[in-house]
């Protein structure tokens, strides 16, 4: 997921900067505009983490330029026509939820979990509100039949192997690896792995019993791994 920081540099620079107003740094990073970086930093630092997507920032650029708070660039004149961002390319979580890029599978998600880990919610809670509040959906096809009985099992299985790895915590593993990376460390990299895994899963249509049967091995293997039981 983008950073702070990238989120907005991808707004004040072109495409998406106006093309009437001063630049507010040049391509150095070194302060081009002083009072327009001032107005942008002032407003974007207001901005609370769950909506600080491309598109939200882009929107504050334009409302700057509409009420004159930006400085305009001498001599030009004419209609700035709004960029086209696609909310898509900006999906909170990306990384934890890989399987979730639509309200309707966000919902999905939570309807079926067994219970989401108290330090999962934030992240589920922002990626809904991302979803709800960009009309994120499912692309509606005329006359689509329900899902068959098998494309049921397979999403409900990738949403359990997720799911299993998110649940994976300290509780479950006392191994200390001879690196010196204690039990947090070693679990992140093992949910970060195998969150890979599934993502690489989807992209090759892998079977979703498939992927939650080795994500079960590994947890057994993991598990079973820890001198302390």
């Amino acid at each position: 997921m983008a950073t702070r920081e990238e989120l907005i540099l991808t707004v004040i620079f072109p495409p998406l900067w106006p093309s009437d107003c001063e630049e507010p740094l040049d391509r150095n990073g070194d302060i081009r505009n002083y009072s327009n970086y001032k107005a942008i930093q002032d407003r974007f630092k207001t901005v609370p983490d769950p909506l600080f997507t491309t598109n939200y920032l882009y929107d504050i650029v334009m409302e700057l330029r509409l009420s004159g708070e930006l400085v305009k660039k001498t001599g030009v004149t004419g209609v700035i026509q709004p960029a086209v961002i696609d909310p898509r390319t900006s999906i909170p979580h990306r990384d934890k939820y890989p399987q979730i890029t639509t309200l309707e599978q966000c919902v999905r998600f939570i309807k079926n979990a067994k219970g989401i880990p108290s330090g999962d919610l934030k992240a589920i809670n922002e990626l809904l509100a991302y979803l709800q509040q960009n009309n994120i959906r499912e692309e509606a096809k005329a006359k689509e039949p329900e899902l068959t009985p098998e494309q049921k099992a397979n999403q409900n299985a990738y949403d359990e192997a997720v799911q299993l790895i998110n649940n994976v915590s300290s509780k479950d593993v006392s191994l200390v690896k001879s690196d010196g990376r204690g039990v947090f460390g070693q679990i992140e990299v093992f949910k970060r792995q195998r969150l890979i895994y599934i993502r690489e899963c989807l992209k090759r249509a892998v079977k979703g019993q498939v992927v939650l049967d080795r994500v079960r091995a590994d947890i057994r293997e993991l598990v079973n791994a820890s001198p302390i039981r």
